[in-house]
């Protein structure tokens, strides 16, 4: 995802983090808790978009970039039948 402002860059940076981490891990429990962590960047990032911060574009590519790290974790873990989401 490429993202042009600096605050969304690094949201997505923190959230590559956690991807990498729970990717080692690669259960169900790594992806239900990928997706607990997701919830806390959801209303930041809508806040940068309700402040004028980032466009309507930035932030449904944000979300569609959360949803493809939830569906890769889950097919990681074997899953991908099961319905997590974090919005």
């Amino acid at each position: 995802m490429v993202a042009l402002n600096s605050e969304l860059e690094e949201v997505i940076k923190i959230i590559n983090r956690w991807f990498e981490r729970y990717k080692e891990e690669g259960d169900e429990m790594a992806v239900e808790m990928f997706v607990d962590d997701l919830e806390y960047t959801e209303p930041y990032v809508r806040r940068l978009f309700d402040m004028g911060i980032i466009t309507a574009e930035e932030y449904w590519q944000f979300l569609k970039y959360c949803d493809s790290l939830v569906e890769e974790l889950k097919k990681i873990a074997g899953i991908e039948r099961i319905d997590f989401r974090f919005r």
